[in-house]
């Protein structure tokens, strides 16, 4: 039916001026661009204060009909965009009427409920909801906005993961802090998020662990790569062998097992030291030349162990010029000259 020509409203009045169709039950106006339509009985049918369609009935938008809602029976709604050609995607636009957006106004919001739930109270609630949220005031120059996901446990829906307008991903908290911000069971320690360049911000009152699983046959394991190479550093551990490994420049430098622990297994050219309060050779495998020294690094290929005052010293060394070994204990003055006396 169209208006002016089979009905007109004045006022709250409708006043048709041509019959419905023959046989048919009801009928029901569209207005639209065409100056309006019908609905056929075929379509669906009309109750009061309710429009009902039967299944797989379309709904169809725009001059050219492009843009179709669909009833997916026993399932909801379609929304589809029927152009076929490159980049024609479907968009859905919540908007809002607001004239002048402040702080923590909800631009748009979309919520879950079960609200014929019989049980009643929290089960009725809210379950889960996605909006979005100004974080300051708009202006002429910001529209600065974060997306908050909520959900409920025995309460209306409450935000548990936040996406801030720079990209801050915060789980547990709504005011992350550094890219991926997460609060654990026991809430926030209320500590620094650390330096600026923080990636991973772990925060929990309680004690705090990264677990990572792995098959019980496989590897895993923390990377470090560089603009120049991937993996130049590396931690990893080993299920099978249940060894856990240092590598630096790709070369594994040591690893820890469970009877023992292994530097250089892999017989590289590795240096080994240990320092200690002073001494920066206590202890130095020299790889390159296959050789030990304590408290030492010397031509002469030496170990060394001193005692009290320096007074004696044990040396265990290979002549330089001679394929000879020899065991001596010298006095403090006989380790630094050849021809003092000796013991």
């Amino acid at each position: 039916q169209k208006p002016g020509t089979d009905f007109t409203v004045s006022g709250s009045t409708l006043t048709f001026t041509t019959a419905p169709a023959a046989n048919t039950s009801f009928f029901a106006i569209l207005l639209g661009s065409d100056n309006g339509g019908t609905v056929t009985p075929t379509d669906g049918s009309v109750t009061p204060g309710k429009l009902s369609f039967t299944d797989g009935a379309t709904i169809k938008f725009g001059t050219d009909s492009e843009v179709e809602l669909t009833h997916n029976a026993d399932k909801g709604l379609i929304l589809k965009h029927t152009a076929t050609g490159d980049d024609k995607p479907v968009s859905l636009t919540l908007q809002t009427g607001e004239t002048d957006i402040a702080a923590d106004d909800v631009i748009g919001k979309i919520e879950f409920q079960a609200p014929d739930e019989g049980t009643g109270t929290d089960a009725n609630l809210t379950a889960a909801a996605i909006q979005a949220r100004s974080e300051g005031d708009f202006s002429s120059s910001s529209n600065a906005t974060e997306l908050q996901f909520m959900t409920g446990a025995s309460e209306a829906a409450t935000t548990k993961m936040t996406l801030t307008s720079s990209g801050l991903l915060g789980l547990g908290t709504d005011a992350p802090a550094r890219p991926l911000h997460i609060i654990g069971v026991d809430g926030t320690t209320s500590l620094s998020e650390g330096n600026s360049r923080t990636a991973l911000f772990l925060d929990n009152a309680g004690a705090t662990y990264i677990n990572m699983a792995s098959a019980n046959d496989a590897i895993g394991g923390i990377f470090f790569s560089d603009s120049d190479a991937n993996n130049r550093g590396a931690v990893k551990y080993n299920h099978s062998s249940d060894a856990l490994t240092l590598n630096t420049s790709a070369t594994e430098v040591a690893s820890f097992h469970t009877d023992g622990i292994v530097f250089n297994e892999g017989s590289a050219d590795q240096n080994f030291r240990v320092e200690s309060n002073g001494k920066t050779h206590m202890l130095f495998v020299d790889a390159g030349n296959d050789h030990v020294a304590i408290n030492s690094v010397s031509d002469y290929h030496a170990s060394l162990i001193t005692v009290a005052n320096n007074e004696r010293a044990l040396f265990v060394y290979q002549n330089a010029n001679s394929d000879t070994t020899t065991m001596q204990i010298r006095s403090a003055y006989a380790q630094s000259s050849q021809s003092a006396s000796m013991i």
